[in-house]
């Protein structure tokens, strides 16, 4: 899967959580609106449909989530591929020497100090 279909997807993904959002608002204010107006035979119909849509809606809401974890998520595994490639390994086990040195440092004049 490519970085720039991880981005679109995000970002359709994004803009699906707030159509979702929107259409639970709007179908509270019709549902009020019209169940103030309308008799109780002619709304039956209207009424399972707007149940059926703020339940998936909801739905919506409650599985996707926010842009920033989804950013998060993509970013995580663009990492975990980039450090499996003998290039990335290199750079990792320059890291881990280079964070030992500098833990040693820290800890030697911490030592010192006592």
């Amino acid at each position: 899967m490519s970085i720039a279909f991880i981005l679109y997807s995000i970002s359709v993904l994004s803009a699906l959580m707030h159509l979702s959002g929107f259409l639970i608002v709007a179908v509270i204010a019709v549902f009020i609106m019209f169940g103030l107006t309308a008799e109780s035979d002619e709304r039956l119909p209207y009424l399972k449909t707007m149940i059926a849509t703020l339940v998936i809606c909801s739905a919506i809401q409650l599985a996707v989530p926010s842009k920033k974890d989804m950013y998060l998520i993509a970013s995580v595994s663009v990492a975990e591929h980039i450090a499996k490639t003998p290039r990335g390994e290199a750079i990792v086990d320059k890291s881990l020497k280079l964070l030992k040195n500098k833990l040693d440092e820290i800890i030697s004049e911490a030592d010192k100090k006592k």
